[in-house]
C-alpha cells in the first residue's frame, strides 16, 4: 500500500495526538502524588490553547484513563465547554471543583495561583504582566522553579491566542467564585483552614486576573461583590483599602489598580511587574517592584532575586532588579 502526504500527514497528526493525550494524562494524574502543580497548571493551558484539537486530546485522555478517572469528568465538560462557543465556564469550574475534592482548600487555591501565574506569563510577549511578590517568590523557591523560569524567560510567548488568554482567565474567575460560595466555605470549615488566609489568596487571584486582562474588569468587581459577606474576615487593613471595590463597580480601571495595589502593601505583598527592556513604564503609578523578565533565564540572576525576596529590605532601600 502506498501511503500519500496526505496520509503521512494524519499518520503523523494522530501519532502526536497520541503521545500528548498520554503526556497530558500522566500531568493530570501527578498532583494526586503530591508533585508540584506546574504540570498540571501546563496541562490545562494547553487544552486553552489547543482548541482545534480539543475532541482528539480529550478523547485520548477519557480513553487512558478508564472510568473511575477522576479528570474524566472533567475532560467531558471540557469538550461540551468548546462545543458551546466556550460561553458558559461554570460547568466546567465545578468539573474541576469535583475533581479537586480530596483536597484541602489551600492546595486547590495553589493550582489556581500556578495556573494564573503560568498564564501571565504567557502573555509576556506583549512585554509585561502583573503578579506579587509572594507568588513570585513561590515560583523561585519551586522546586518545580525551572518550569515557572521557562515561562518568566520569554520562551512560552504565543501568538494569536489572545482568545484563549480570555477563555483562560474566564476559567479561572470561575473556580474563583465558586470557592468564594457561601456552600464551598462551609466546607472548607472540615479542614480547620485558616479562612483570612485563604480569603487573601483568594482576592488577590481575582485583582491580578484584572490588572493582567483589563477585559476581565467588570467581571471581576461582580464577584467581589457577590462575595462580599465573606470577605469581612480579610485583615482589616486589606479590606478598607479594597472597600470601595467591593461595595459596588468602579469606573476606572487605574483607580483599581491603584487601590489593589496598596490593599497588597498593607499585608507586605507588593505588587510586582515582570517585564521586557523598555516596557511597562506605564505602571509606574503603582510603584509596583520592576523586575526584567531576562533576569529568570539566567541561574545567576535567579538565585540573586531568591536572596532578594528572602531578604527583608526597609522600603528606602533602592534595590534595582
Amino acid at each position: 500500500m502506498i501511503l500519500t502526504r496526505n496520509d503521512t500527514d494524519l499518520q503523523e497528526k494522530d501519532t502526536a495526538i497520541q503521545a500528548v493525550g498520554i503526556v497530558l494524562h500522566a500531568n493530570l494524574k501527578s498532583f494526586k502524588s503530591g508533585s508540584t502543580p506546574t504540570k498540571i497548571g501546563w496541562s490545562i493551558i494547553f487544552l486553552f490553547l489547543s482548541s482545534k484539537l480539543i475532541e482528539e486530546l480529550t478523547w485520548e485522555i477519557r480513553n487512558k484513563s478508564g472510568p473511575h478517572y477522576s479528570w474524566k469528568k472533567f475532560s467531558e465538560e471540557f469538550l461540551n465547554y468548546k462545543n458551546d462557543g466556550f460561553r458558559t465556564v461554570s460547568p466546567l469550574a465545578h468539573a474541576f471543583l469535583d475533581t479537586m475534592q480530596p483536597f484541602d482548600p489551600h492546595s486547590q487555591v495553589l493550582l489556581i495561583e500556578c495556573l494564573l501565574f503560568l498564564t501571565s506569563s504567557c502573555q509576556i510577549g506583549r512585554g509585561w504582566f502583573m503578579t506579587t511578590k509572594l507568588m513570585v517568590s513561590k515560583a523561585v523557591y519551586s522546586e518545580d522553579s525551572e518550569s515557572f523560569q521557562y515561562a518568566l524567560s520569554g520562551s512560552s510567548e504565543q501568538a494569536d491566542v489572545s482568545q484563549s488568554f480570555k477563555q483562560l482567565y474566564d476559567f479561572i474567575l470561575a473556580v474563583v467564585s465558586e470557592i468564594m460560595s457561601r456552600q464551598r466555605f462551609v466546607w472548607a470549615k472540615r479542614y480547620k483552614t485558616n479562612h483570612q488566609s485563604l480569603a487573601v489568596r483568594l482576592v488577590s487571584i481575582l485583582g491580578l486576573v484584572c490588572l493582567n486582562s483589563e477585559e476581565h474588569f467588570y467581571q471581576v468587581q461582580d464577584v467581589l461583590r457577590d462575595a462580599a459577606g465573606i470577605l469581612l474576615v480579610l485583615p482589616p487593613p486589606f479590606q478598607l483599602g479594597l472597600l470601595n471595590v467591593i461595595k459596588g463597580h468602579m469606573k476606572s480601571y487605574k483607580i483599581f489598580a491603584r487601590l489593589f495595589a496598596k490593599a497588597l502593601e498593607t499585608i507586605d505583598n507588593r505588587l510586582v511587574l515582570i517585564h521586557k527592556d523598555g516596557t511597562g513604564r506605564s505602571f509606574t503609578y503603582l510603584k509596583p517592584k520592576f523586575i526584567n523578565s531576562v533576569f529568570f533565564s539566567q541561574r545567576k540572576e535567579v538565585a540573586y532575586l531568591m536572596w532578594f525576596f528572602q531578604s527583608e529590605l526597609p522600603e528606602s532601600s533602592h534595590v534595582h532588579i
